[in-house]
């Protein structure tokens, strides 16, 4: 019973937190994109 109060603890503060993290990744992500020295390299899936 304690394991399965923890595990219910832990993804109520996944789910809590999961949505700054998201938009912190984003934000990252976008930085080194704009910020690349490689202008054909910044986006996925763009040919070489």
């Amino acid at each position: 019973m304690a394991l399965d109060m923890q595990a219910a603890l832990e993804n109520y503060l996944l789910m809590r937190l999961w949505p700054v993290t998201e938009a912190h990744i984003t934000i990252a992500l976008l930085h080194d994109q704009y910020t690349r020295a490689e202008p054909a390299r910044a986006h996925a899936g763009t040919p070489p």
